[in-house]
């Protein structure tokens, strides 16, 4: 968990600060310049500079999403009176959707009734309503 991780930065730091004290141990390469701590100043810039791009890159993806978020630019009031619209509309649209279903049940019977007085005259049988 966490303290197996901390435990491994911990060692992971030891090995860096070791091998940093003693270039010759890494085959003849100097990690530090001749000013004690330049090398970790440039470093640390380095990193600070990569942070920095990320963050301002993160920041431009959070504005564009933030962007399409529809009604974002509307007050309160506003929101609210669209979403009053929108449930007007919806009552409106199921209304329409459930005269529409019956007229279809009504067609549906006629179309069967029709089918099946043709097919009874088709036959020769006589057709009960």
């Amino acid at each position: 968990g966490t303290t197996q991780q901390q435990q491994q930065t911990a060692t992971n730091n030891n090995e860096c600060n070791n091998n940093n004290s003693n270039p010759s141990e890494q085959g003849g390469k100097q990690l530090l310049t001749n000013s004690p701590g330049v090398g970790k100043q440039e470093a640390d810039v380095e990193a600070v500079n990569r942070l920095a791009t990320d963050v301002l890159r993160n920041s431009d993806r959070v504005d564009d999403l933030l962007e399409k978020i529809p009604g974002l630019n509307r007050t309160k009031t506003e929101q609210m009176r669209r979403i009053e619209d929108l449930l007007d509309e919806n009552l409106k649209v199921e209304q329409e959707l459930v005269e529409l279903y019956e007229l279809s049940l009504k067609r549906r019977a006629q179309v069967d009734d029709i089918l099946q007085r043709e097919t009874c005259a088709s036959l020769g049988i006589s057709y009960e309503e």
